[in-house]
């Protein structure tokens, strides 16, 4: 299974319209919300939120040793099973644009993760802010899935059936990495702190994450 996404994490009173939250509880954003009008002002609490901006142009997929995830600015690796930084005019896998998963609905960069027993690759990010005890917040993510070859060239019918997609937090940002090819459930300090069910489709679809 191979996941390719994008993140946006926005937060739960009358609308601020500087700080990127749902303020009042309208379900809008400020980016979306009619109360505000400061749309190229906007900042998200999650840096480079769809990979757009990059330190080095990814020529192929990720291998163990040599992952791909720093190419995109403020982006780790977060465990030893490797995803995959990809961006249009770079590389992009061929299964994406047979699957015409080409151009991305934001922007021309995505992440690829694969997913299947005892192999799934997360990606890790300090935030621009914290999470604040008492606070509702959403990730919402542009996702897509592919039954795919090890390299990525062909893509089949998909047959397995749903996921559970999980996010973990950690308190501190001093170690985004994790030694582990799993998840990072039980390892100290990481906690789940969010997870919904994903029905896997070859396209584009919104995925929204309580936390």
């Amino acid at each position: 299974t191979l996941l390719f996404v994008f993140l946006n994490l926005f937060v739960f009173s009358q609308e601020i319209c500087d700080n990127a939250l749902d303020d009042d509880g309208d379900g809008k954003i400020d980016l979306n919300d009619e109360d505000c009008n400061c749309k190229d002002d906007l900042l998200s609490i999650i840096p480079n939120p769809s990979f757009e901006e990059y330190n080095t142009c990814p020529d192929i997929f990720s291998t163990p040793g040599t992952p791909k995830v720093q190419y995109a600015n403020g982006w780790y690796q977060g465990t030893s099973a490797t995803s995959d930084y990809q961006k249009v005019g770079c590389y992009t896998m061929p299964s994406l644009s047979l699957s015409n998963l080409i151009p991305p609905p934001d922007g021309e960069a995505l992440m690829g993760e694969i997913i299947q027993d005892g192999w799934r690759e997360y990606i890790s990010v300090c935030l621009n802010d914290y999470l604040y005890a008492g606070e509702s917040y959403q990730l919402k993510l542009s996702i897509a899935s592919l039954s795919v070859d090890h390299i990525g060239d062909k893509s089949g019918e998909i047959k397995y059936g749903n996921i559970q997609y999980s996010i973990y937090g950690n308190a501190t940002c001093e170690n985004l990495f994790v030694t582990t090819t799993d998840s990072p459930e039980g390892i100290a300090g990481w906690e789940l702190i969010g997870s919904t069910i994903y029905h896997p489709e070859s396209k584009w679809t919104e995925l929204t994450i309580d936390i």
